[in-house]
């Protein structure tokens, strides 16, 4: 069994693009919705309640739930209370099959083929916490949308961990687990979002701890444009600026077209790529690293 859990807040209108690109191949979805309507830093976020009533039509096969629960606890880190939604909501999907968490503004490429690659791995469902494994996928981040197009990081292969076997979170979707890194794609809008949006996101999001400079940083993606962009250098919000190196323009006139930019063209990383990390993972599974005391 293949199921997806999503969570739903501020940027829950992005839920129309992400979910209609993997509703027909998951067998069970799970929509994680804070009771409060609060962002895991304790502000109130607005929330257009009649999103519940699309998904509920959209969702033909009965095959959607959606968890609703406290999951700002005062005193915890950003990042503490978004791992623990996500493991609650992992605890409301239940035991057993393949756990795959993606956010409601990250547009998966090819879901179709990624449930069957998951399925043809059944032989870790046995006995999960013993093989605990997670799987991978080429992340595609975008930054800024442009009146022609958008920017896209460049220069760096990042992957989300996304499925799991045995889900443990320790760091919002992160696991101490072996990892397979598989030749999928997915996109995320992230910053690419109006700017009033920009801006709660980074007083909200997870790692808004990291960011010390927090008008700095929202002046520097307002100043960003389609003839600047190319100075941008070693940029990423968090405890790491050189995660993202550079910056890369597509034209696209939405979403949408991005979308099916990046599945006509079907972007992965190269297979040598993925052979030399995947080959680390197991040399780090053979030496104890992902043992936990």
């Amino acid at each position: 069994m293949i199921k997806v859990g999503m969570l739903l807040a501020y940027d829950y209108a992005y839920v129309k693009n992400s979910l209609p690109l993997i509703y027909p191949y998951a067998d069970q979805i799970s929509f994680a919705l804070d009771i409060n309507r609060r962002s895991w830093s304790g502000n109130a976020f607005a929330f257009d309640e009649g999103i519940l009533d699309w998904i509920k039509t959209y969702d033909s096969d009965q095959k959607i739930r959606i968890y609703e629960d406290d999951f700002c606890i005062p005193g915890n880190t950003a990042m503490q209370n978004d791992t623990r939604q996500r493991q609650l909501l992992a605890d409301f999907m239940g035991k057993g099959g393949w756990h795959v968490q993606i956010d409601t503004d990250e547009y998966f490429l090819g879901f179709e083929k990624f449930c069957s690659y998951l399925r043809s791995k059944h032989s870790y469902l046995k006995e999960p916490e013993k093989n605990q494994i997670c799987i991978a996928v080429n992340w595609i981040n975008l930054f800024k949308q442009t009146p022609n197009g958008f920017l896209v990081i460049s220069g760096s292969n990042e992957f989300a961990r996304i499925a799991t076997n045995y889900p443990n979170y320790i760091a919002a979707r992160n696991l101490k687990q072996q990892t397979i890194f598989s030749p999928f794609s997915m996109i995320h809008q992230s910053w690419a979002r109006a700017k009033e949006e920009v801006k709660f996101k980074v007083e909200n999001w997870s790692h808004n701890a990291d960011v010390k400079d927090k008008n700095g940083y929202f002046q520097f993606w307002l100043d960003l444009d389609e003839d600047n962009y190319v100075n941008a250098k070693n940029f990423a919000g968090g405890s790491n600026p050189a995660a993202w190196k550079s910056l890369a323009f597509f034209e696209a006139k939405s979403i949408e077209e991005l979308i099916g930019f990046f599945k006509k063209k079907g972007v992965v990383p190269p297979r040598w790529f993925l052979f030399k990390k995947n080959l680390i993972q197991r040399i780090y599974a053979i030496v104890g690293k992902f043992r936990t005391p």
